[in-house]
C-alpha cells in the first residue's frame, strides 16, 4: 500500500498496487469506498489487456456490491467475468472463484438450488484443473460451509465443510494466518448456531487472537471478530466480558466517520444492559435506530432487529401494545426482503409466540409456533404426519425448532383440554429427541452440560404436562413418560461416557489408537490447567498465557478430529457410542429387590416431583414447589456445619415433612433399603440425618444410597459377588511435612493399618502406601490394579473453578502437578474398581450444574470406572472418619453390601456417643454406579 501511495503520488500506478490498495481498504472499517479503487484497478486492467486480472477483478466488485446487498450490479459482474472466461479459459483460478461468487450471489437472492449448484460446480472444477490440495479448494469447502449454514441451517454439515476448509488452510498458510483465522470465525458461528457456544467462544477468541496478529488494527475483520465474541459472553450470561468487547470496537470507531460497525455494536450493547438496566439498552436502540434511518433506509437488515429488541425491550416493562407495534414492523421488513419461509422470518414468529403467550393470547401464539416451524422445516405438515415430515435426521437436529415445538406445547397445554394437553406433549416429545440428538454430536461435557442447563425447562414442562394427563386420563404409560423424561433430563454427561467406555472395550478399536486418545486427553487437562494457573497469577504473563491458550485450543482441536476419524474408521464403535438406553419402570423393577425402593427427585420451576418404585408398584407424588426449599436446605447444610444442634433438629423435621413423609408413607412394610436419585440442591443432603414425627433418624430405619441415574442402578447381589478383594490403602499422613502447611492426619496411619490387618485376615491381597510412598505417581500407576482403593487424604474444594479442585497426595519439592490430582485429572483414569473411598473432607461436593447434577470428585472418578464410591458432604473429624471407616470395613470383610455396611458403622458410632452431631457422623454417603 506504501508502494501505491508513492506510485499515485508520481501519477503511475500499477496494476498489482492498484489491486493491493483496492484490497487494503475493502478489509478495513472504510470498506464500502473500496469500489472505486477496484474500479480504478479494472480501467488499468483493461489498459493491459489482463483476461485473468479483468475476471478476478469483475468477481472483487461483484462480492463487493452483493455484501451490500446491490444484487443486480455484482450479477452483471459475473456475468462478465465468466464473459470473459469463455474466450479465455485457461485462467483455472479465477474461473473457480467465479463459480463459487455465482453460488453466494444465488444463495443471497434464496434461489437455493442454484446457489448449490454452482458452489458444488466450483469445487469439482477446482479439484479437476488445480488439484484436491490447492488452496483454492479450501475457498470451496468454506463456501459450502457457508451455504448450509445460511440456508439449510444444517449446522453439522456446515461445521463438517469449515472443518475441512481448515485444514486446507493451515496446510497451505499455517494455523496462526488470516485465512485459518476466517475459518475459525465461521466455525465459531456454526456452533453456536448448533448450540454448543461454549465451544463458539473458544474458536471465536482463536480466530480473534490471529486476526488481531495478521490483520491490519481496526479492519472490518477485527472489529466484526470482537462483536461476535461480545455477542457470545452476552448469551451465556457473562453480561460485563461481552460490554468489554463491545467497548473496544467503539474505540476503534471513535475517529471514523463509517458508522455500518457502530449500528451493529449499539444493538449490541443494548442486549448486554438489557435486564439490569432497560433503560440505558433502550437508549443504545434508539441510537442504533436513528443511524439507521439516517444513512441506511428502513429496509436494512439491522434495522428489523432493532425492531425485534426494541419489542424485547416493551415487553419485559409490559407494555404489549408497543411491543407487538415494533414485532409487526420487523415481521413485515422481513417478508418483504427475506420470505416467510426465511429463518429471520422463523425467529421474529418465535418472538410472537413468547409475546402471546406471556399476554394468555393461547390460540395466536400457537399459530405464530406453527409460523416459526414451517419456516424452519419449509414446508406445512399436519401433527399426525410431522414425525414422518422429519423423519430425515438433519432436519431433527435443529435447536431452534426445538424452541418452537415447546412454545407451542407451552401454548397447547395453557387451554387445559385432553386433546391440546396430548398434541402439547407429543411436540415436547420431539423437542427432547432433538436435544438429545444434539447432545450425541458434543464432543465436550462443558458443551452438553451448557445445553442441558438451557433446556431443563422443556422436559420440566413435558413432566408436568404427563402427570396432568395421567390424572385426568388414568392412564398409566402417562405416569411412565414422565418418570422417562425425568431420566432423560439428568447426568447426559455420565450416561455417554459410559456409553463410550463400552464402545472402545467391543468395537475393536486397536490399543495403540485408545492409547492415542489417552494421551490426547492427557495433554488437554494438562494445558488446561497450566491456562487457569497461569490466569490467576498476580503478575499474568499475557504471551505466555496466549500461547497455553493457542496450544490448549490445537489439542482440543485434535481430539475432535481424532473421534471423528474414530467414528469413520470404526462404524461399531459410532454405533455403541451412540446409542440410546430408555430407562423404563420395569427395567428399574427388575433390579429391585422386595425390600428396596428407588426415590428418584425433579425440581421443576414451579413443582416438586417424586417418583417412587418399588418391586411391584409404581407411584408418583406431585406437588407445588416450597419457595424456601433451596435456602432450607443451604440452611440444614450450614448449620449442620456450625454444630447448631437445635437448628438441625428443626430444619431435618421440616426437610423430612416437606420432601420425605410422602413417599415413605406409600411404602409398604417391608421396605428397609432406599436407593436415592436427588436433584439440584438435594444433592447436598444426606438423607440419613433427617428426622421424623417420632424423633428417629432416617437411618435408624432405612439403608440409604445414593444414584446419578436410575439407568445406573443394579441389582443387590452384583455388589458383593467376588470373595475375593485386593483392596490399596493410600494414606500421604503429612505428620513431618510442616514445610507444606498441610495440616497432618494423624488417625490416618492406624486406620490404613487395621483395615489392612482386617484384609489380610481374610486372605485378601493388601498394597499400603503411607508417607512419602502415597505419591501421586505411584497412584496413579496402582489404582487400576485393586477391587478395593481406601484413600485417606485432604481434599480442597474450588467452587469458582471445580475442575480444578485437588486431591492431595505427599508433597515434594517442585511442580505442584506432581502432589496433586485434580478433579479434571481424575475422568481420565481408567478404573475397575468396586469400592473407592474417599476418607477425605468434602470430596462428594462440588458444582451444581442443571441436568447434570453434583459436580465433584465422585462424577470424575465414576466416568473412570468407579463403581461404588464413599465420600463426604463437609469437612470431617479425623477421630470418627477413622472409626467410621474401619467398623465400616470390618462388616465388609464379613460379607455385608456395602451401603449396609456403611449404615452399621455410623449407627454404631452414634450408639457408643449417642451425643454426638450429625456433623460427625452422617457426612459420608454411598454413591452407586453400575
Amino acid at each position: 500500500c506504501e508502494t501505491s501511495q508513492k506510485e499515485s503520488e508520481s501519477g503511475e500506478i500499477t496494476l498489482d498496487s492498484a489491486i493491493a490498495l483496492a484490497k487494503y481498504v475493502q478489509n478495513t472499517v472504510a470498506g464500502d469506498s473500496c469500489i472505486d479503487l477496484y474500479k480504478n484497478a479494472m480501467r488499468l486492467a483493461k489498459k493491459e489487456e489482463n483476461y485473468g486480472r479483468k475476471i478476478y477483478l469483475h468477481d472483487k466488485l461483484a462480492d463487493t456490491y452483493i455484501y451490500f446487498n446491490q444484487y443486480k450490479t455484482g450479477k452483471l459482474h459475473l456475468d462478465s467475468a465468466l464473459e470473459i472466461a469463455n474466450i479465455h479459459d485457461t485462467h483455472y483460478e479465477w474461473i473457480g472463484m467465479c463459480y463459487a461468487s455465482l453460488g453466494v450471489y444465488y444463495t443471497n437472492i434464496r434461489d437455493f438450488e442454484n446457489g448449490l449448484n454452482f458452489l458444488e460446480k466450483a469445487l469439482a472444477y477446482r479439484i479437476k484443473n488445480l488439484g484436491a490440495d490447492h488452496e483454492d479448494i479450501s475457498n470451496s469447502y468454506a463456501s459450502l460451509g457457508y451455504y448450509y449454514f445460511t440456508t439449510r441451517r444444517e449446522f453439522d454439515k456446515s461445521i463438517e465443510y469449515n472443518e475441512k476448509a481448515l485444514e486446507l488452510r493451515i496446510k497451505s498458510y499455517g494455523k496462526e494466518s488470516a485465512q485459518a483465522a476466517e475459518c475459525y470465525y465461521n466455525l465459531a458461528l456454526a456452533y453456536h448456531e448448533f448450540g454448543d457456544t461454549k465451544k463458539a467462544i473458544k474458536f471465536q477468541q482463536k480466530a480473534v487472537a490471529v486476526m488481531e496478529k495478521t490483520f491490519t488494527k481496526n479492519s472490518l475483520g477485527i472489529l466484526n471478530g470482537y462483536s461476535l465474541l461480545g455477542n457470545f459472553y452476552s448469551i451465556i450470561g457473562e453480561n460485563n466480558t461481552a460490554i468489554e468487547w463491545y467497548r473496544k470496537i467503539l474505540a476503534a470507531e471513535k475517529n471514523n466517520e463509517n458508522q455500518y460497525i457502530k449500528i451493529g455494536i449499539l444493538n449490541d450493547l443494548g442486549d448486554a444492559y438489557l435486564m439490569e438496566t432497560p433503560l440505558k439498552a433502550k437508549s443504545f436502540y434508539d441510537s442504533c435506530l436513528s443511524i439507521l434511518n439516517s444513512k441506511f433506509g428502513k429496509n436494512h437488515a439491522v434495522t428489523i432487529s432493532t425492531h425485534q429488541k426494541l419489542s424485547n425491550y416493551y415487553q419485559l416493562n409490559k407494555r404489549f401494545d408497543s411491543a407487538i407495534y415494533h414485532l409487526k414492523l420487523a415481521s413485515d421488513l422481513t417478508a418483504q426482503s427475506r420470505g416467510i419461509n426465511s429463518i429471520d422470518y422463523s425467529k421474529i414468529s418465535l418472538d410472537f409466540a413468547k409475546l402471546f403467550l406471556s399476554n394468555k393470547q393461547y390460540n395466536k401464539s400457537i399459530g405464530k409456533s406453527d409460523e416459526a416451524i414451517n419456516a424452519i422445516t419449509s414446508f406445512q405438515y399436519s401433527p399426525e404426519d410431522r414425525k414422518s415430515a422429519l423423519s430425515n435426521d438433519e432436519k431433527l437436529n435443529r435447536i431452534d425448532l426445538a424452541n418452537a415445538y415447546f412454545l407451542k406445547a407451552k401454548a397447547l397445554s395453557k387451554i387445559n383440554n385432553t386433546s391440546s394437553m396430548k398434541s402439547g406433549l407429543n411436540f415436547l416429545l420431539e423437542a427432547i429427541e432433538i436435544i438429545e440428538n444434539i447432545k450425541s454430536k458434543y464432543s465436550s461435557n462443558e458443551s452438553r452440560s451448557y445445553l442441558s442447563n438451557q433446556t431443563e425447562i422443556i422436559f420440566d414442562h413435558a413432566i408436568q404436562i404427563a402427570i396432568k394427563l395421567a390424572n385426568i386420563t388414568g392412564e398409566q404409560y402417562y405416569k411412565e413418560y414422565a418418570f422417562s423424561i425425568a431420566e432423560k433430563s439428568r447426568s447426559f454427561n455420565l450416561l455417554a461416557e459410559i456409553n463410550k467406555a463400552n464402545a472402545k472395550k467391543f468395537s475393536g478399536i486397536p490399543r495403540e489408537i485408545l492409547e492415542k486418545e489417552e494421551k490426547l486427553k492427557r495433554d488437554i487437562t494438562f494445558y488446561d490447567e497450566l491456562v487457569y494457573q497461569y490466569s490467576i497469577q498476580s503478575a499474568i504473563d499475557s504471551s505466555g498465557l496466549e500461547k497455553l491458550k493457542s496450544t490448549l485450543f490445537e489439542k482440543e482441536r485434535q481430539y475432535d478430529v481424532f473421534i471423528k476419524q474414530l467414528e469413520n474408521n470404526f462404524p461399531k464403535y459410532h454405533e455403541i457410542k451412540n446409542q440410546v438406553t430408555n430407562v423404563t419402570i420395569q427395567s428399574v423393577q427388575k433390579n429391585l429387590t422386595d425390600d428396596e425402593a428407588l426415590l428418584e427427585y425433579f425440581i421443576g420451576d414451579s413443582n416438586f416431583t417424586t417418583f417412587i418404585i418399588t418391586k411391584n408398584d409404581f407411584k408418583i407424588i406431585n406437588h407445588l414447589k416450597h419457595n424456601k426449599l433451596q435456602s432450607t436446605v443451604t440452611e440444614l447444610y450450614n448449620s449442620i456445619n456450625k454444630f447448631d444442634k437445635n437448628k438441625v433438629e428443626k430444619l431435618s423435621k421440616s426437610i423430612y415433612k416437606s420432601i420425605f413423609s410422602g413417599p415413605v408413607g406409600k411404602l409398604n412394610n417391608r421396605i428397609t433399603k432406599l436407593k436415592i436419585v436427588p436433584h439440584k440442591e438435594l444433592a447436598y443432603l444426606p438423607f440419613d440425618c433427617l428426622i421424623n414425627d417420632q424423633n428417629q433418624f432416617v437411618i435408624e430405619n432405612f439403608t440409604t444410597s445414593y444414584y446419578y441415574s436410575a439407568s445406573l442402578l443394579k441389582p443387590e447381589n452384583q455388589i458383593n459377588s467376588d470373595d475375593s478383594k485386593n483392596i490399596l490403602l493410600y494414606a500421604p499422613i503429612y505428620d513431618n511435612q510442616n514445610d507444606f502447611n498441610v495440616p497432618p492426619l494423624e488417625r490416618s496411619e492406624s486406620e490404613a493399618k487395621e483395615i489392612g490387618a482386617l484384609f489380610r485376615s481374610n486372605g485378601n491381597q493388601v498394597k499400603m502406601a503411607l508417607r512419602n510412598e502415597a505419591t501421586k505417581s505411584n497412584f496413579e500407576s496402582l489404582v487400576e490394579e485393586f477391587d478395593i482403593v481406601h484413600l485417606a487424604t485432604h481434599t480442597f474444594v474450588k467452587k469458582e473453578a471445580i475442575n480444578f479442585s485437588e486431591i492431595n497426595f505427599w508433597m515434594n519439592d517442585g511442580d505442584n502437578s506432581e502432589n496433586t490430582l485434580t478433579l479434571s485429572e481424575t475422568f481420565n483414569l481408567n478404573l475397575d474398581t468396586q469400592l473407592l473411598t474417599l476418607s477425605s473432607c468434602e470430596s462428594g461436593v462440588g458444582e451444581l450444574i442443571k441436568g447434570e447434577g453434583m459436580m465433584s470428585f465422585t462424577r470424575g472418578f465414576s466416568y473412570s470406572g468407579a463403581q461404588n464410591i464413599v465420600c463426604s458432604l463437609w469437612k470431617v473429624n479425623d477421630l470418627f472418619t477413622s472409626d467410621t471407616m474401619i467398623e465400616m470395613y470390618k462388616n465388609i470383610n464379613e460379607g455385608m453390601s456395602y451401603d449396609e455396611s456403611l449404615r452399621q458403622a455410623k449407627l454404631k458410632l452414634i450408639k457408643k456417643n449417642p451425643d454426638l452431631s450429625p456433623k460427625d457422623w452422617a457426612g459420608f454417603i454411598l454413591i452407586s454406579n453400575d
